[in-house]
């Protein structure tokens, strides 16, 4: 049970991440 939570936790905080990132990206390029 522990072990599956903590890799739920990462998956959703990568997607989180990348999420983020990804967002972050699209800003900067529609400044340019």
């Amino acid at each position: 049970m522990k072990a599956t939570q903590i890799g739920f936790g990462q998956l959703s905080r990568a997607q989180q991440v990348l999420g983020i990132g990804y967002l972050y990206v699209e800003a900067q390029l529609r400044q340019i």
